[in-house]
């Protein structure tokens, strides 16, 4: 969830750029829009303070959720019997076991937050919050449906071949991610993107899976989208780790001549 809620300006400003990765990528690929799970707090029983922060005690679940997304190509060889989590650990944790003398109730939650969008980070929400939300993913699933239904191509939309898929609990990005694609996806290759993530230029989608697509040494596995945060890793990485770990890096790049573009 985020503040801006119900509205779903952020996500159709996302969509908006889609042609930047070309027509097909943009209006026949299918989308699908993974909405994670909240929790509500009780904003009574928890002494909630709008001004002070959030103090997170006995959370409860609800179904509300959060596009997620972030710009990159992997290719999606995840096991697809790999489906269940280990919850021993949070059942043992703090060394309490169903042997043990400790009380049975369950601890509290004492977390605290910040700020509102600290909070919302976390998937923690309010009541008001939460009714957003659902708002903003019913709104989503018929801009969803009415662009799919629309005549095509006389009506182009980027939401067309677009669906939504909403989880009952908090994942968290990468378990919502890998929820994705375990249950949702059956395509060989995936573009993950972010919610608030653009594409600011023509981008060479179709290129890129070519050339995961045509490797003879199969060594293509993920491809990033360079953003302005990541262009100085290369330099950031080398005066952190050293020369030798700079040559093993290099070692390791891969430059397929479909994606030399410009030179």
């Amino acid at each position: 969830p985020i503040r801006s809620h119900p509205s779903t300006e952020m996500l159709e400003k996302t969509f908006d750029t889609f042609p930047y990765a070309g027509e097909e990528f943009a209006y026949e690929c299918r989308k699908v829009i993974v909405c994670d799970g909240c929790r509500v707090r009780d904003e009574e029983e928890d002494g909630f303070n709008n001004s002070n922060g959030f103090n997170s005690r006995r959370i409860s679940c609800d179904s509300a959720t959060t596009s997620n997304s972030n710009q990159s190509f992997n290719n999606n060889n995840i096991d697809k019997n790999d489906n269940n989590r280990n919850n021993n650990d949070k059942n043992n944790s703090n060394g309490i076991n169903s042997g043990s003398n400790h009380s049975e109730s369950k601890p509290t939650i004492t977390r605290k937050h910040a700020n509102i969008k600290q909070a919302l980070r976390s998937g923690i929400t309010t009541v008001d919050q939460a009714k957003n939300y659902i708002e903003f993913k019913t709104a989503l699933r018929k801009l969803c449906e009415d662009a799919t239904r629309a005549p095509y191509p006389q009506v182009k939309s980027p939401f067309r071949n677009a669906e939504v898929v909403e989880l009952e609990e908090r994942h968290g990005y990468g378990f919502a991610l890998r929820h994705a694609l375990l249950h949702c996806i059956n395509t060989p290759y995936v573009c993950v993107i972010q919610h608030d993530r653009t594409f600011m230029r023509p981008a060479p989608v179709a290129e890129v899976v070519d050339a995961m697509r045509n490797d003879p040494t199969e060594k293509i596995k993920y491809v990033g989208m360079s953003m302005k945060s990541n262009l100085m890793y290369y330099d950031i990485f080398g005066g952190k780790y050293g020369k030798k770990a700079i040559d093993e890096l290099r070692s390791m790049i891969l430059r397929p001549e479909s994606l030399c573009i410009g030179g």
